[in-house]
């Protein structure tokens, strides 16, 4: 009973779940704070996790799993005990790059530069949204959200393995910072101003956009 009074944060509850977490990071061979970034989460939250002092819904398990590039499967093996369920040789995403400093790390920063609108731009060219991309690239759920507010710092390794996930090549990549505006930005800005025309001014460009549409179904059949 006196327990119960007792708030979480405050219990030390380890169970198979918390062990197979802790063994899962040191596997991979990421620190704590390292792991944080992944999993857009503070080191000492990670520790407080691995502690017992976090409960671990199954939700929260399945976001290390993706953070840590691993199946359910595979942690349901390693918590059985067989370690050598983790393909050690392939390698997880590679870790952010870590700033001892608070007032130095890129997550108190927010620098949307050329490269973040460029990958902006794609996955919605993709059609897919930030979770999915999150997903996709093997990150924990809200790690794109934090990509594309310019909060992580981009390396050209993370790109390659972003712009692959999404689906393209670097030369889409290139084409979108090549002009003054993305792809996205563009089609954005026509959407705006095709809602400030006027019916006859529409009526004028109509033809022409649809003598452009290459998705339309006669020009398919052409």
């Amino acid at each position: 009973m006196t327990q119960n009074l007792i708030p979480r944060h405050m219990q030390k509850v380890i169970t198979d779940d918390t062990i197979t977490i802790r063994k899962v990071r040191e596997l991979r061979r990421y620190t704590r704070a390292q792991a944080g970034l992944l999993l857009s989460l503070s080191g000492k939250q990670i520790e407080a996790i691995e502690n017992g002092r976090v409960q671990l819904t199954d939700a929260r398990i399945d976001d290390f799993c993706a953070a840590y590039k691993l199946s359910r499967s595979q942690y349901e093996k390693i918590k059985a005990g067989k370690v050598d369920a983790l393909n050690t040789t392939e390698k997880a995403a590679p870790p952010l790059k870590i700033i001892e400093h608070k007032n130095l790390r890129r997550s108190y920063k927010k620098i949307v530069d050329r490269k973040v609108r460029a990958i902006i731009s794609l996955r919605h060219l993709a059609g897919i949204s930030q979770e999915n991309a999150s997903f996709k690239c093997g990150y924990a759920r809200c790690q794109f959200g934090q990509i594309e507010n310019g909060r992580v710092e981009l390396s050209e390794k993370r790109v390659r393995h972003i712009i692959s996930r999404l689906g393209f090549t670097m030369e889409h990549l290139q084409r979108e910072l090549s002009g003054d505006k993305t792809s996205f930005e563009m089609r954005d800005e026509c959407a705006t101003i095709l809602t400030r025309l006027t019916v006859e001014q529409l009526q004028t460009i109509f033809p022409l956009l649809k003598s452009m549409d290459t998705t339309s179904p006669a020009k398919k059949l052409a």
